[in-house]
């Protein structure tokens, strides 16, 4: 009777020792809430001691600079409202409405549940995926749209010209000056005209490397050697020594030779002080019309059955064209091989400088990047529509069903709104994945250096991750700050977009209600 006391039956533990299990768990589990909450304030208070220096209205409104005093993330601010505008603007409807599709329309044969079951599970399996892969889908999908309309990140435009004097030449547009137009010619008819036209003075090389106080550089005479100091955003040394020659297969002797550590890679241009062959300069005041067309990819046909793909191209000589595809390759044919020409454009829609402008391929553009982040939470927002449309009550949609409803009736006016404050939740925390998300966006195009906002959905754009990961890998102590200070502008509109959504799921929470 008494080794019974203390003991239920059918339990072989006493009462006071399972009592005692409870209370030792629930303060185990109590202490790591409270670590985890004291090491999250521990990195937000380091943080904001650390950034709150250079938090001004100053950092609000500059631009990226190479001085951490003069620093500012209002390019990359920009950039990243546009791209989590757009991306919440057309992954909410689309993954609301597959999982509209997926629960409420469930189909009833075999063969199509079991499509149904396949489709839900590789949903399931997209979430796990990492965000590297969608930013190489990305890429390949939205940036250069599997380069059916050539390089989207390199065109040329190509100009043809009628000159008082009789000249017809068409080239491809290097300058456009208010007193002149600059063409490098690829065909001129009328050349006598042609001979007593002023010609640049200055030969422009491409530099695919480098770009910085060119100068010096500038003021180099051929045959000059010069050493340089560039900035490089690696943090690295990389020596080195190039040649600027009149074209990539020119066996001339260099122009200009030049050594010293690359630290930034950009493109730019340099001007060495030569007269240019195959480039031509044309006065307004000769000039009676003139066409232009945006190309992306140029395709010749030569006579021996030959098609050439060329990203741009050159007049290399009087006879002769240099074919550039890419960075590296390069070919030079003569015009008298040539048997057919076509180039390839764009498809755009209204004026690169307004709002409503739209071409394919998009490039390395705000809506490239919107449209990768959202395969990135695609699977998330899909998800959590769909748990919370189940957890909708079953009676809802049974009573609306025999009031005569129909499906659609049933699912916009009974279910969706009853789901849409778990819908939100879903979109919260799919949003506050896509804003901290760098490594698809490098991919897809983003800029770790840009010094202008976006205009529309085709402009190039910078991001909060991508710029504050710029400035945390540099050497200088000064810029760890401003990376700080950064962090807490991302966490600002990161609570801010959370603020409305949590807004919106309150406001139907109480219609629900």
């Amino acid at each position: 009777m008494n080794a019974a006391v203390g003991v239920q039956p059918g339990r072989s533990k006493p009462l006071w020792r399972r009592r005692l299990a409870d209370k030792v768990f629930v303060m185990v589990c109590v202490a790591a809430a409270a670590a985890s909450v004291l090491i999250l304030l521990l990195l937000l208070g380091s943080i904001v001691r650390q950034g709150w220096t250079y938090l001004t209205w100053d950092f609000l409104n500059n631009f990226p600079s190479r001085t951490a005093a003069s620093a500012g993330i209002k390019a990359a601010l920009w950039g990243s409202v546009w791209l989590c505008a757009v991306c919440m603007m057309l992954a909410v409807p689309i993954g609301v409405a597959t999982a509209i599709l997926l629960e409420e329309y469930a189909p009833k044969s075999r063969v199509a549940r079991r499509l149904h079951s396949f489709i839900q599970l590789n949903i399931r399996n997209l979430a796990g995926v990492p965000s590297i892969v969608y930013g190489i889908i990305g890429l390949t999908v939205f940036v250069r749209c599997f380069g059916v309309l050539g390089n989207p990140n390199q065109y040329d435009q190509l100009v043809r010209v009628h000159t008082t004097g009789g000249l017809v030449a068409e080239g491809t547009l290097i300058e456009d000056q208010p007193a002149s137009v600059i063409l490098d010619v690829t065909s001129v008819q009328g050349a006598e005209q042609a001979a007593g036209m002023p010609w640049p003075s200055g030969l422009e090389i491409n530099l695919a490397l480098a770009q910085g106080d060119a100068s010096s550089l500038a003021r180099a005479a051929p045959g000059d050697e010069i050493t340089i100091g560039l900035l490089r955003d690696y943090n690295l040394p990389l020596e080195l020594s190039f040649a600027l020659v009149p074209t990539p297969d020119s066996n001339a002797t260099p122009l200009l030779t030049v050594k010293g550590t690359l630290k930034e890679v950009r493109a730019g241009r340099l001007l060495l002080d030569r007269p240019v062959g195959g480039r031509i300069e044309i006065p307004s005041t000769d000039l009676l019309t003139r066409e232009a067309l945006a190309v992306r990819a140029h395709e010749f046909r030569l006579a021996s059955g030959e098609v050439i793909r060329a990203d741009s191209i050159a007049a290399s000589g009087d006879d002769e064209i240099t074919l550039s595809r890419g960075r590296a390759s390069a070919r030079a044919i003569r015009r008298d091989q040539i048997v057919e020409y076509r180039p390839i454009g764009p498809l755009a829609v209204g004026r690169e400088d307004s709002f409503f402008y739209l071409r394919i391929p998009l490039g390395g553009s705000v809506l490239a990047g919107a449209l990768t982040l959202m395969l990135v939470i695609l699977p998330v927002v899909i998800i959590s529509s769909q748990e919370a449309l189940r957890a909708v009550p079953r009676s809802l949609r049974e009573g609306a069903f025999a009031a005569g409803a129909t499906r659609w009736q049933v699912v916009s006016r009974m279910v969706l709104p009853s789901a849409i404050p778990g819908i939100m939740t879903g979109v919260i925390l799919a949003m506050s994945r896509a804003i901290g998300e760098a490594a698809p966006l490098l991919v897809v195009g983003g800029f770790l250096f840009i010094t202008f906002t976006p205009v529309n959905v085709m402009s190039d754009f910078a991001a909060m991750p991508l710029q504050i990961y710029q400035w945390a890998s540099r050497p200088q102590p000064e810029f760890y700050s401003v990376a700080a200070s950064g962090i807490i502008v991302l966490l600002t509109v990161l609570l801010a977009f959370n603020a409305a959504a949590i807004l919106i799921r309150q406001k139907f929470q109480k219609h629900t209600r």
